[in-house]
């Protein structure tokens, strides 16, 4: 019986992996994105991992590509991004978060979708009826 391959593997970050070697960050991220979806091609898996957003992020309501921290090349390796955005008086108040899909290589793109999130079991609840 040979090696199975799981059904998606998640990196804690990504961007804080070791790149070997010299050179600007945004070029070793690069690289690196690039190697990870590799991976994730030859072994048909999904990877799943968080980014960081740059600083104009704070102020907006939905974090989108253009908000990608350091390497904006990732936003064209990714096959699928999906931004995690909320206002901290939203979030303190009810919990509340919008999951967008800000990038889909295979299909639609801008699917917004409102959530309540519990911070201490690390669960998300999708209200379903309010997708746009």
């Amino acid at each position: 019986a040979g090696a199975k391959n799981p059904d998606l593997v998640i990196i804690d970050f990504a961007d804080y992996m070791r790149m070997p070697g010299d050179g600007d960050l945004r070029h070793k991220l690069s690289d690196l994105y690039k190697g990870v979806r590799q991976i994730a091609v030859e072994h048909q898996v999904p990877i799943l991992t968080a980014s960081q957003a740059n600083r104009p992020a704070f102020d907006r309501k939905i974090v989108g590509m253009e908000n990608f921290a350091e390497c904006f090349e990732k936003a064209g390796i990714m096959d699928m991004g999906i931004s995690m955005s909320y206002s901290p008086e939203e979030n303190l108040i009810d919990n509340k978060v919008t999951l967008t899909l800000i990038g889909n290589r295979i299909g639609k793109s801008g699917v917004k979708v409102d959530c309540r999130v519990n911070w201490e079991t690390a669960t998300i609840k999708a209200d379903l009826e309010d997708i746009s």
